[in-house]
């Protein structure tokens, strides 16, 4: 799991919540960034795989002005359909 921390223009933050939300991401809490008037930070938590294009839809949502800087948090087990699916598809390709 990592965490993020996504800079984006105050407009844009419902569309940047609702991105990190649809990839499996749990919204830490947002608030006013500092030194940057019009901007917020928005804090979450998120499977890295989920990060791996995830610059691409954050820059398209936010026209082209939106970033984020991540680090690791921990590891976390991976359960539920998701991680039936990978199984499944690992034994396929043997």
């Amino acid at each position: 799991i990592f965490q993020i921390d996504v800079s984006t223009p105050t407009e844009f933050t419902s569309r940047v919540q609702r991105l990190i939300s649809g990839r499996r991401g749990q919204i830490l809490g947002f608030e006013p960034k500092a030194g940057w008037k019009g901007w917020d930070e928005v804090s979450a938590h998120i499977p890295e795989s989920e990060t791996i294009d995830m610059i691409n839809e954050l820059r398209s949502l936010s026209q082209g002005t939106a970033s984020f800087e991540w680090e690791f948090n921990r590891l976390q087990e991976f359960r539920g359909k998701e991680a039936d699916d990978v199984i499944a598809k690992r034994a396929e390709a043997r």
